[in-house]
């Protein structure tokens, strides 16, 4: 049995970036050694142990919960929703839970002593401690850097997860203000893709479609409207196409330049960051990130050598945060491409089928009230009343027909899905190979191959564009 134990820091000063870390380091450690050979300890202090103790139940790892004293005394060290976090994964199934010193606690010191012993016990438990470590010294005693020294000198595998804490002076600034930029470029892509690019893109195929509704309006209705209401059906199309044409034409592209260049930029960030944790030197210029949208303290940073681990975590840490990057980006692949252009492609294909047998029903259905008319039966009572609107849809549906279709098309989904499952199995690849890497050299290898792939990614989709986009300047 293998037990991953942890110790870091309470109050984060980026908690879902380490949520991400210590996710994907836990799935490292299933893969070396199986999920029933795995189990986590944790004191359960408020911050990265509760995090680490909730990712571990997540992934079916069995959790040990150590608390220092009893539960009532313990409480009085969270907030009343850190407490509850805890008791949340008390009540786990797979959750035990230790008392390492029952009874009261009789004095400051007293309790300062519990906290260490605990973490002393964590250590001597744990084969492998992950600590989520500023690498800064501790500011009392049984605090994260004392634990991490404490596991060192007792020859225990110690992970380093680079995490600060809030309002401390950090070492590796740069490296934090990389981080920092790379978060805001990131909003920034987001905000342009989510907010603006794809409500223009897809308001502008409606305004298409709802030009093309006016037109048919005006058409199917004609003899019954006045001259003023097909006034205002014509006036209501121009309006559409105008509206459509600003959307698509120039708002959509516009918005999507920018979404594509914060995107790359903030691509290379991430890259950037993973491998300077590594302390594999990637690149001393700004690569293939914007320099128009990097603060100069980014700049500058870029130029800065790479903190990285330290020496005493050996190359395990660098496997790992290796490993852990690749899977990241595979279930990035994964999640957020593959699984989002599927589900987008089979819900416009299944609307498209929708549209086209609708299409055949209303023409098959204008063709009997034609029939009834010039014959002279009644084949369906009532249908002849709606004569015009089977004559509007008639002209509509085609034009939605025809919208969807080129959703579908100039999305590219299928061709997107093929590069990013393409991707995903080199991503694959590379974890296994980081696993049986023994030496510096091999793990700089593999390191240049995610690095390689992931810069294919970022050209293929910036090719695509250009290619549809042929006056975008790169």
């Amino acid at each position: 049995m293998s037990i991953i134990g942890i110790t870091g820091h309470r109050r984060l000063k980026y908690p879902k970036t380490i949520r991400e870390e210590i996710r994907f380091s836990l799935q490292y450690f299933i893969s070396i050694h199986t999920l029933p050979q795995v189990s986590a300890i944790s004191a359960m202090a408020a911050g990265s142990d509760t995090i680490f103790a909730e990712e571990a139940l997540a992934l079916g790892i069995p959790v040990n919960a150590i608390f220092p004293f009893e539960e009532e005394e313990y409480q009085k060290d969270f907030t009343a929703e850190e407490w509850q976090q805890v008791m949340a994964v008390l009540s786990h199934p797979l959750c035990t839970l230790t008392i390492r010193h029952p009874g009261p606690v009789s004095s400051p010191e007293a309790r300062t002593a519990a906290y260490l012993a605990t973490g002393e016990f964590l250590v001597q438990q744990s084969a492998v401690l992950l600590a989520v470590w500023d690498e800064q010294p501790a500011k009392g005693r049984g605090g994260t850097a004392e634990i991490v020294q404490y596991a060192l000198s007792h020859n225990r595998e110690v992970h380093l997860v680079k995490g600060w804490r809030i309002n401390s002076e950090e070492k590796g600034a740069g490296d934090r203000r990389l981080l920092e930029e790379f978060n805001s470029l990131d909003s920034r892509a987001i905000r342009f893709k989510e907010w603006l690019f794809e409500p223009a893109w897809i308001g502008g195929i409606i305004m298409g479609v709802l030009a093309a509704a006016s037109f048919a309006t005006g058409l199917a209705f004609g003899n019954q409207l006045t001259a003023q209401q097909r006034y205002i059906f014509s006036a209501g199309e121009a309006v559409c196409l105008l509206f459509s044409a600003i959307l698509l034409l120039w708002l959509a592209r516009r918005w999507k330049r920018k979404f594509l260049s914060y995107r790359k930029s903030a691509e290379y960030l991430r890259n950037l960051i993973r491998f300077r944790q590594a302390g594999i030197y990637v690149s001393g210029s700004t690569g293939s990130a914007d320099a128009a949208l990097l603060s100069t303290a980014a700049a500058e940073a870029i130029m800065q050598p790479p903190a990285g681990p330290s020496m005493p975590y050996g190359l395990h840490t660098i496997r790992r945060l290796i490993w852990c990057f690749a899977a990241e980006q595979a279930a990035y692949q994964q999640q957020k491409r593959i699984n989002r252009f599927t589900h987008r492609l089979h819900t416009t294909e299944k609307i498209l089928s929708y549209v086209k047998w609708l299409f055949f029903a209303v023409a098959l259905l204008n063709f009997i009230v034609e029939s009834e008319h010039y014959f002279h039966f009644i084949l369906i009572p009532g249908l002849h009343s709606f004569h015009d609107v089977l004559i509007l849809l008639w002209i509509v549906l085609p034009s939605v027909y025809a919208a969807l279709e080129g959703v579908n098309y100039f999305s590219e989904w299928h061709t997107n899905i093929a590069i990013s499952g393409q991707i995903k199995a080199e991503l694959e690849d590379t974890m296994k190979t980081v696993l049986h890497c023994k030496d510096e050299k091999s793990l700089t290898a593999a390191a240049e191959n995610l690095r390689h792939t992931l810069e294919r990614e970022n050209k293929n989709w910036l090719q695509n564009f250009g290619k549809k986009e042929p006056d975008i300047k790169p």
